[in-house]
């Protein structure tokens, strides 16, 4: 049995649960405190992201040009062509200041794919490029479309190569230019520095394979360029 209340007497409705305008502008400023907090911290976190990834672009760059020095510079070997006019057996060894074309020994995967590649590197549109083919490259190759091309690495300001030799008193000599005519010897070695548009330079210097006692049968030639007329 429910005991009747007494005539006048109503339960009362608290307004405790109610917020203030005060608690509402505290609540808000905590709320906007943490979202910019939140918001450092995620544009932080983004930034560094970023920052990981150029710097994983540019390690995977580097890796590729390392491997072009060793697959293409390390394994550079002499080669002649019979010129297209004349018909004379020239090398097909070219070293520029801005260029370098070599023929370079390789594994084959097939009898298909021989056992040289022919390469050519070259900086154009900012920009490492390989061009390469199965059989000799040469100013008379035709363009456009003649060879393979492959970019090796982007954001290239320019490229620039030396060619050491050995002297007439056994002393290592660079050069900017290899002159395969007169020359046939390969370089002892080849350095490539790349200067990125950046502003950081990098150097790659490898030894060459075809120029060494054993390749040359101990006959290589000392060629001694008169450095006067440079």
């Amino acid at each position: 049995m429910v005991a009747a209340l007494p005539e006048g007497h109503f339960p009362t409705i608290s307004t405790k649960n109610s917020f203030t305008l005060i608690e509402v502008v505290v609540a808000l400023a905590i709320f906007a405190t943490v979202m910019t907090l939140a918001g450092a911290g995620l544009s932080a976190s983004v930034r560094s992201w970023e920052k990981v990834g150029r710097a994983k672009d540019r390690l995977a760059e580097r890796v590729a040009i390392d491997s072009l020095a060793n697959n293409v510079i390390r394994n550079a070997i002499p080669f002649t062509w019979p010129d297209s006019i004349s018909k004379k057996e020239k090398p097909v060894f070219k070293g520029e200041r801005d260029s370098l074309r070599v023929a370079s020994r390789r594994w084959m995967g097939s009898i298909a794919e021989g056992g040289i590649l022919f390469v050519e590197l070259s900086c154009r549109n900012g920009s490492l490029l390989a061009r390469y083919s199965k059989i000799p490259i040469t100013d008379a190759t035709p363009e456009p479309g003649a060879l393979s091309e492959e970019v090796i690495a982007s954001g290239v300001e320019r490229i620039s190569f030396l060619y050491a030799d050995r002297n007439e008193r056994e002393e290592i000599i660079w050069q900017e230019s290899w002159d395969s005519e007169q020359n046939e010897n390969l370089p002892l070695a080849i350095q490539m520095k790349i200067d990125w548009r950046d502003g950081r330079s990098e150097v790659w210097l490898r030894r060459t394979a075809g120029s060494g006692f054993r390749e040359n049968f101990g006959l290589r030639k000392v060629y001694a360029p008169d450095q006067s007329k440079k």
